[in-house]
């Protein structure tokens, strides 16, 4: 039978490790629910307005390379000020946001009702807005197959420690994926009838009705096939000059090849212990960096 969270920690880290835990898990869900529930549909509008000098808003949307594009737009010296994610609202954090050259996201990852309708208050209605775009039928087929990693148990592979005497089978089998319930603890294959709770739960295709909580008219679509390896340097080149902000230098072009998800990224980094004193770490961390050739 599978011990609870809160005896593991007793045993492990001790009784006021214990309170620490449950105090900032009351606070946390019940902070969650205020931001979600009351901040952002009743109390934005008494806000003020962001300043005025973010380059753009950007809307990104799950599975749709999101992640490529925003370490693009940092190769180019532009830092990245995530106002809202999935309802809950970061505005409270924008005070102590110091960044010169920065542009704000807006993240419509999960399917929800949005309930910021009074967000275009805080909002310049003459910035562009970059909206990241992918074909539905690539988004669901790639989130099929797209996994997570395995829950473990409090303390086991946080650090992602193997030792020589396991099974490397074992140590590897770090995925599951979700069925139309959701994730599943025993499904370490993709299951197509996970396609129900993708649609009804795991991504926005909200598009439309999204982009009429704001007034901005200036709106930029960028296809995630316009971010690919042959086309995201010269794709960021044109932003640049749109939106104002650095170009890629030529000397980088080769960060824009690079590839941001494959089939290797819940299982590296792997730390192979030897004897408990010799460590090996495969990662992929600094393949595109190592050798410019």
């Amino acid at each position: 039978m599978k011990k609870s969270k809160s005896i593991q920690i007793i045993k492990q880290q001790g009784i006021a490790e214990f309170i620490k835990y449950k105090k900032n898990k009351i606070y946390t869900k019940y902070e969650k629910k205020f931001n979600i529930n009351i901040f952002t549909p009743y109390l934005l509008k008494f806000c003020k307005p962001l300043k005025d000098d973010y380059k753009f808003i950007l809307f990104s949307y799950g599975v749709s390379g999101h992640w490529a594009f925003k370490s693009f737009l940092k190769y180019c010296e532009l830092d990245d000020f995530v106002l809202y994610q999935n309802n809950y609202s970061y505005y409270k954090e924008y005070k102590n946001f110091n960044k010169k050259n920065y542009y704000v996201e807006i993240a419509w990852y999960q399917s929800m009702q949005p309930k910021y309708k009074h967000i275009s208050k805080i909002l310049n209605k003459n910035k562009p807005v970059v909206i990241l775009t992918r074909d539905p039928i690539s988004r669901l087929k790639t989130m099929v197959n797209h996994g997570s990693y395995k829950i473990e148990e409090l303390g086991k592979n946080e650090l992602k420690n193997f030792y020589i005497n396991e099974d490397i089978f074992e140590n590897l089998d770090r995925i599951r994926y979700t069925d139309k319930n959701g994730y599943n603890a025993n499904l370490k294959k993709p299951d197509l009838s996970s396609i129900y709770f993708i649609v009804n739960e795991e991504l926005s295709f909200s598009y439309f009705s999204n982009i009429n909580l704001i007034k901005n008219k200036n709106i930029l679509y960028v296809d995630t096939k316009s971010i690919s390896k042959d086309n995201a340097f010269a794709t960021i080149k044109t932003l640049a000059k749109e939106l104002n902000f650095k170009e890629p230098n030529d000397n980088d072009e080769y960060k824009f090849k690079q590839k941001f998800w494959n089939e290797l990224y819940y299982l590296l980094p792997y730390r192979f212990i030897v004897n408990n004193d010799i460590l090996i770490i495969v990662s992929d961390e600094n393949k595109v960096f190592l050798d410019n050739d």
